[in-house]
Parts: structure tokens; sequence; C-alpha cells
């Protein structure tokens, strides 16, 4: 008589882990579609962001103290500290001195006095610690800053942060006044993964404890050859064809 109610319960225990598993995901993907942060900082610094695209900036400088100094959600995990320099108007004030470039031999004239125009009137930025630079309509790729782009002008000698594929389409704004940060944006994107999740489908594949794989990543399941090479040299190989071997003994035969 014991048996319907044990198998009752164990349905009913699956069907909550389940559940559970379903709220987690579901919490995980809204908590990914927004960042806000209020941080202590330093400089004059403001920025809009419409995906990587449209990235424009003003101001001079400023640099943030997170996650230590800062009441924040973050789920793009931004590298600790961040400096960021505008283009506009800094680059205005000292353009005679900008059409120098720094390259691996030193300093040289690789594009005289073009990327102290330019920058400014594409409020071009630069974001020192993640190596990249924003712009408008991404027009920065024309001028890259030679100090993000070469690693061995970096002056961190350390690879960016790791970037998620929505990472790209966050849209929002930060300002830095003075002696405080703050930020705020959503994304889009992970809004549709959240919309998609509630039906169980995972449009990026980042839900927590997804068992799927990149095809990259595809364990390799040919066993590797551990045999020792023979003494003369021809390897494993040989000896495992037996014409082959038969012919090399008898080459060896006096």
């Amino acid at each position: 008589m014991r048996t319907p109610y044990l198998a009752c319960a164990l349905i009913a225990l699956s069907g909550c882990q389940g559940l559970s598993n379903y709220t987690s995901r579901i919490s995980s993907d809204f908590g990914q579609c927004f960042r806000g942060r209020v941080a202590a900082a330093a400089g004059l610094y403001v920025e809009a962001e419409i995906t990587t695209h449209l990235q424009p900036a003003v101001g001079f400088a400023d640099v943030a103290l997170m996650p230590r100094y800062s009441l924040e959600w973050d789920p793009s995990r931004t590298a600790a500290g961040e400096l960021r320099t505008a283009a506009f108007p800094t680059l205005l004030v000292g353009w005679p001195w900008f059409g120098y470039q720094e390259t691996a031999d030193g300093y040289g004239e690789t594009r005289p006095y073009l990327r102290g125009v330019i920058a400014p009137l594409i409020l071009m930025n630069n974001r020192h610690v993640a190596r990249r630079s924003g712009s408008l309509l991404a027009l920065h790729h024309w001028i890259p800053n030679p100090r993000l782009v070469d690693p061995e002008l970096s002056e961190l000698n350390t690879p960016p942060p790791p970037r998620r594929p929505s990472d790209d389409y966050w849209v929002g704004a930060s300002a830095t006044l003075l002696l405080a940060r703050f930020d705020f944006a959503v994304n889009p994107l992970e809004f549709w993964d959240l919309v998609f999740g509630i039906i169980g489908f995972d449009l990026l594949d980042d839900d927590v404890g997804s068992d799927r794989a990149p095809s990259s990543e595809t364990p390799n399941t040919e066993a590797p050859n551990t045999e020792a090479p023979n003494a003369d040299g021809t390897g494993a190989a040989a000896a495992a064809v037996p014409e082959l071997a038969a012919e090399q003994a008898d080459d060896e035969t006096p």
C-alpha cells in the first residue's frame, strides 16, 4: 500500500526540482537585462551608449574604483576599476601634439594630425582597462588608438576582460561628475533571451547549468597513441602494420 504514495512523492519531488531550476534560470535572465552603478570616481565625463555602434562621449577623463567602492549590479562583469578618456574637447586643446602616434620603435609621424582632428568630431572615447574604444557610428575603427590595439604599447600588459555576445547591445548612459559616477543601462538582447526563456528556449545559450557546449569545445574521443617508439626509431605506427613490420625484420636480418 505504501508503494503508490512513495511513487507520488518521488514525482512531486522531481517536479519541485524542475520548477526550482526553471525559476533560477528565469531570475538569472532577468538580472542580466539591467546594469546600474553608483561608484566613487574622479573626473568629468559623460557617455551615451546605444550598442557599441553608437557610443559617443564628451568630457576629459574619469577613473572609477569599482566594485570595491561602489553600489552596483553589473552582469557583464566589468574589470576591477576603469579609466576612460574622451577626445572632445581634450584633443582640441592639445591638437598640435596629437599628430604624432607612438609606434613600437618610438614616436613617429604615422598619421599627421589625423587623429587629433577627426577623433573629437566623432566623439571618440577610450576605455584603457578594457582596451577598447567607442564613437559615433563606430568610426573609431578608422583611427584606432595604438595603445589599445597593440599589446606591446599597452601600459597594463594584461589581456582585456572577457566579453559576452550580449555586451555589445547595452543601451544606456553614464556620467562622472567630479567625485561620483552614475551608470544605468538595459540590454534588449538579454530581454529577448528572458522572453524566450519563459517558454523554455535559451536564445543565447547562457543559462546557468546548461549542459550544452560550443562545438569548438567538443572533446576529442579518439584515444591518444601512447605506445613507445621502437628502438630503431621507426615508431609504433610501423609495428602496427604486419607487412611493414615483416619487411623491416627482413632488412635487419644479417
